[in-house]
């Protein structure tokens, strides 16, 4: 039986380039697929050699999905398939893993089952060698067998289409959010570098220029790589700055020594997408780096004893940035965030948030040649 007219796969591949150019737009196409397949479940997924499946699920039950999030997806027997087969290629889960082992298997009897679940299609959109991008249809046994092959078929029809989108999506993704930090740059009242995972300069700011011109802390140099003068400093940087590139570090403060021997803190943050299937189509990460003179860090330290958390959120706060929109890029809770800011608020004898922002404005040295009103 034939699953699909050409107009539905002409309107399908519309709508899966659509999803490449807006990452907001794969909910559209595992919709469109899920109704072209009898009781199909859609999803797209990211399997992880180490730390197991992680799956964008569409119209699962929201309990099944905390359920196989929370511990399911480390038992999934369809994860060492995903880490293996060749990409572009569609496959019926049965193919490669024997349906007998899935039924004797955990995962089945208490995650597939309930849901009446038995197989899946797919194909590998992107594979590197600790992580595969899979797109995939799990079905019933009913559907399986009505008409496995022809869902295959289809997958295969739609394979080229998703792997370009996907890979489109992935490209974008990493340009977008240059493009939305640009016009910010400048408000952030410190040097700001914005680098990629191999270290290269991708955005500055106008302090930052400055201060790769006095070439005493920093320096951009072949294929707009960026070099700390600090060796000791710049090697530790580099670690943390390649393990934000692989999506997997958290970014950190590190003591740097200028050339002309003051002190300053480099502060490494990752900057993440937020489409709903962000952990599909991210790039390397990308690392928003800044340059804080140590004299305000201390003073902030010595003379009011405020924590290395609360002094971040200071330092946060003086850039402009909200209690919300610094919670979301640490990813803390706005309720830790506000006992943070509670307690900073507390040490230094101030009541409002103005008012810390107002003495950090104090504190901070021209040590970069900044004009008097920053």
């Amino acid at each position: 039986m034939d699953l699909v007219t050409q107009n539905q796969y002409d309107d399908m591949v519309n709508r899966i380039y659509e999803a490449g150019l807006q990452p907001e737009r794969w909910s559209d196409v595992l919709d469109a697929v899920s109704k072209l397949i009898p009781s199909a479940l859609c999803g797209l997924a990211l399997s992880d050699a180490e730390d197991g499946v992680v799956r964008g699920l569409h119209n699962h039950d929201p309990a099944f999905v905390s359920d196989y999030l929370a511990y399911y997806r480390m038992v999934d027997v369809w994860h060492p398939l995903a880490l293996s087969l060749q990409p572009g290629v569609a496959v019926l889960s049965e193919e490669a893993v024997p349906r007998d082992a899935v039924l004797r298997s955990e995962f089945y009897n208490e995650w597939l089952r309930p849901q009446k679940l038995v197989a899946s299609a797919g194909l590998i959109l992107h594979r590197d060698p600790q992580r595969a991008f899979s797109f995939s249809a799990t079905m019933d046994r009913a559907t399986v067998d009505a008409c496995g092959p022809q869902v295959v078929e289809l997958l295969q029809r739609l394979a080229p289409h998703l792997r370009r989108a996907f890979e489109t999506g992935r490209r974008l993704a990493g340009q977008s959010v240059g493009e939305g930090l640009e016009p910010l740059m400048d408000r952030i009242p410190h040097p700001a570098f914005v680098l990629d995972a191999a270290g290269r300069v991708v955005l500055t700011n106008t302090r930052a220029r400055d201060l790769c011109r006095a070439a005493q802390l920093v320096t951009i140099f072949s294929r707009n790589m960026l070099r700390v003068l600090d060796e000791t400093a710049f090697t530790a940087m580099r670690s943390a700055i390649e393990a934000i590139g692989a999506n997997r570090g958290v970014g950190g403060d590190f003591n740097v020594r200028a050339r002309d021997g003051s002190q300053h803190i480099a502060s490494l943050v990752p900057l993440r997408q937020s489409a709903p299937h962000d952990f599909l189509l991210e790039t390397p990460g990308l690392t928003l780096l800044t340059f804080t003179p140590r004299p305000m860090v201390e003073r902030l330290d010595a003379n009011y004893g405020l924590t290395r958390a609360e002094i971040r959120l200071a330092r946060a706060l003086y850039a402009g940035e909200t209690l919300q929109a610094y919670a979301e890029r640490c990813r803390l809770s706005i309720h830790t965030v506000r006992n943070q800011l509670k307690a900073a608020l507390g040490k230094t004898g101030l009541n409002r948030q103005a008012q810390l922002v107002a003495l950090v404005s104090r504190l901070e040295p021209a040590a970069f040649g900044t004009q008097a009103e920053l």
